[in-house]
Formats: C-alpha cells, structure tokens, sequence
C-alpha cells in the first residue's frame, strides 16, 4: 500500500528524528520544515521524486540513510546545504546512476557510504573537496566500481586517497556476513569475479 504523508497539517515541529518505513507517492513536503531534525531515515519508499532537495535547507540535519528510498538516477547535494551533515548512507538505490556533490556542499561530512548501488559506475563527484571525510564504506558494489578506486592503476584513486579509512565490504554466500577489504589487496579484485 502506498502512503500520503501530505494530509499532515501540523507537523511535529520539535521533532529530532525521523524514521519513514513505507511505499510514498511523494515526499512529505512538511518534512523541510522541521527545523531541529538531526536525523533522517527513508526506507523502501521508492520516490521517483529526488528527496535531497526538499532536506538541504534543515539546519541541524547530521545524517540521512536512504535504502531503496530513490528510484531516480541522480542524487545532488546542493552548495548551500547540508551544512551539519556527518554521515550519508545509500543503499539498494536500484535506478542510481550518478551522485553529485558541488563545491562547497557537504563540508563536515565524516561518513560515507554506499551499498548495492548497482548502477553506479564511480565516485559521487568532487567527493576529493570533502575536508573532514574519514571513512568511506563500499558495500557490496559492482566489481567495476570498485576496480576504478584501487591506488595501483584505478581512474578514480586520486579523489579518494585523502581519506584516511576506506573499506571495501562483500558478502561471500547468500548468508554470510560481510567480510572488510582494504583498497589495494592484491586478490581483492579477483576474490569479486
């Protein structure tokens, strides 16, 4: 069944955290108005609409995770937004092709993640600008993706060697665990064939 949050006149203003675990027709376009929201969750929601535009303006916003909440192909973090930001997730984004990141966008970001992203086939751009990025998870990417990010020879190495934690994360059967990879093992590209 898919929902409409729009029928919500008077939103939760105090709000600090919101978490949206269902099928939306569109965003609720009162979320851009909770003004103390820290942190953000969409969860198999399958917008066609991109959601980042209607959160950039939320001042004190530290983290967005979005799992098959997108069926677009292009996310943008806007200059101008996403001043508090810390940590972004993303994953089973299925229609994702591109992320963008502009100058200036972005610029307490510690954290990023993307996972099962299949259609990606690189790095969200100017993700090199980014000051304060300490880790940067890859989970369960395509093999190409991962193969541009290697220091020995990869097209896109040099955007992300600033960061000081790179983990590239697969699960070997159906149910195992994730296992942790560092960028430049030497078997790691083989061990994803």
């Amino acid at each position: 069944e898919i929902l409409d949050f729009n029928c919500i006149l008077s939103p939760p203003l105090s709000l600090r955290f919101l978490s949206l675990r269902c099928r939306l027709e569109e965003f609720p376009n009162w979320i851009s108005m909770l003004q103390n929201l820290r942190g953000f969750s969409l969860r198999f929601t399958r917008l066609i609409d991109e959601p980042l535009k209607y959160l950039k303006g939320l001042p004190n916003l530290t983290f967005i995770r979005l799992y098959q909440a997108y069926d677009g192909e292009e996310l943008h973090f806007e200059e101008g937004g996403f001043h508090k930001l810390k940590e972004v997730r993303l994953g089973k984004l299925e229609g994702l092709k591109v992320v963008k990141i502009d100058r200036g966008a972005l610029l307490v970001l510690e954290e990023f993640q993307v996972e099962a992203c299949l259609q990606m086939q690189e790095i969200p751009s100017n993700i090199e600008l980014l000051p304060n990025l300490k880790s940067l998870i890859i989970k369960d990417m395509p093999r190409e993706f991962v193969a541009g990010l290697q220091p020995n020879g990869g097209p896109h190495y040099s955007k992300i060697k600033h960061v000081p934690s790179v983990s590239i994360q697969y699960k070997h059967g159906e149910w195992t665990k994730f296992q942790s990879h560092k960028l430049g093992e030497p078997d790691l590209l083989q061990r994803l064939q």
